[in-house]
């Protein structure tokens, strides 16, 4: 019961208005990330990931994204990162942005049979097109659930964006975004998972339609 009533909670947080003009993609996102303890309570990440956009057919985006960070407790670890995205545009200006971010990593503890976690991320964006610097605030909750296969778990997450300010180069003050997730997680070699399912973003957009985008993510983990 507690485990229903934690999911219908993170369910909840889903965006009730949806405005009736929108324009719809399907996407396929992989990404590949490593992550794990360099010295002591010093820990260090990188991830690299590309973005296939209009129903899959065209290869848009790349991240690059590093991390260091610091294991206050066995529950909270402090980060500080960079992540380079470069998007590829057909009609416009290609994008490339940088960014500078600080965040808490979070086990909040069981709900039920599963746990529950957060990560809470500030980040300073700078995009070429512009010159003003936009700040963003986003949250992830996630829940994982173990099932009866060795290792394995389901996963659901949600994550608002929420921009701080507006800037020259698109960013509007406000929500800017809402991605959910739904899907499964497994080993598939030791000390490596991989992580898919089904991911739905919400895009709020400025004097345009806002954009629901429908995607497959492939994430493979490993843990050194």
């Amino acid at each position: 019961m507690t485990t229903m009533f934690c999911a219908a909670a993170m369910l909840s947080l889903v965006p009730l208005a949806v405005h009736a003009s929108t324009t719809d993609d399907f996407q396929l996102w992989s990404a590949v990330q490593a992550s794990g303890s360099i010295s002591g309570n010093l820990v260090g990440g990188l991830e690299l990931a590309g973005r296939l956009v209009d129903d899959a057919n065209r290869f848009a985006v790349v991240i690059v994204r590093p991390t260091i960070g610091y294991r206050a407790s066995h529950v909270v670890t402090i980060h500080v990162g960079y992540t380079y995205q470069a998007t590829i545009n057909p009609n416009r200006r290609d994008t490339q942005e940088n960014r500078v971010f600080q965040q808490i990593n979070w086990t909040m503890g069981k709900v039920g049979y599963g746990m529950l976690s957060s990560r809470t991320r500030f980040e300073q964006r700078f995009v070429n097109t512009g010159i003003d610097t936009g700040l963003r605030f986003r949250v992830q909750l996630k829940y994982m659930l173990p099932l009866k296969a060795k290792g394995a778990n389901f996963v659901m997450s949600t994550e608002p964006l929420i921009a701080l300010n507006t800037t020259d180069w698109g960013q509007r003050q406000g929500i800017e975004q809402w991605r959910n997730f739904v899907g499964v997680s497994f080993p598939v070699a030791k000390k490596l998972t991989l992580e898919t399912g089904f991911q739905h973003r919400y895009q709020i957009r400025f004097n345009q339609p806002d954009r629901s985008d429908y995607i497959v993510p492939l994430t493979l983990s490993y843990r050194f």
